[in-house]
């Protein structure tokens, strides 16, 4: 990804540099030829050069936004993984917590898992289904639940937030 933000960034450069000389060209043409250039007569290309660069610098802005986006969500899905590890060795089945009052991959308690499905909206969801935990502790560390995990500071610390 980094090597196309920058091949982009390359290729932009290249563009403007490339409308910069092009008009450098065209001036020193009409100048060599004994015409008088006037802004008229240049005025409908210097709209278009300008209307590419406005395109491409609204690219680069998505692009952008796009990139944040995914660092976001890269970041999201580490401490998801680094709670797992913490929690279960991100293992699963007969893995038990709290002198028994968790369990699973994500070590949820009952009452918890239930009361966070709810408040999620994840109806039918599976206390000791593995897939239905990992879900579940997504949505609750989106929705500021983190706290319900004990190793969700060191989980955060270990991954560098």
């Amino acid at each position: 990804m980094r090597k196309k933000i920058i091949t982009f960034i390359e290729d932009n450069i290249l563009k403007v540099f490339f409308v910069g000389l092009l008009s450098l060209v065209c001036v020193q043409a009409g100048i060599y030829r004994g015409r008088t250039l006037t802004y008229d007569k240049f005025a409908p290309e210097i709209l278009v050069k300008e209307q590419i660069i406005v395109e491409f610098e609204e690219k680069e802005e998505q692009y952008i936004q796009t990139i944040e986006s995914l660092k976001t969500e890269l970041q999201h899905w580490k401490l998801v993984n680094e709670i797992l590890t913490l929690e279960s060795s991100k293992k699963h089945e007969k893995v038990w917590g709290d002198g028994g009052d968790s369990y699973g991959i994500a070590q949820f308690k009952k009452t918890t898992f239930y009361e966070l499905a709810e408040k999620s909206g994840f109806y039918g969801a599976n206390w000791k289904n593995e897939m239905d935990q990992i879900i579940l502790l997504s949505w609750a560390l989106r929705n500021g639940y983190g706290d319900h995990w004990s190793s969700y500071d060191r989980a955060k610390k270990n991954i560098g937030m």
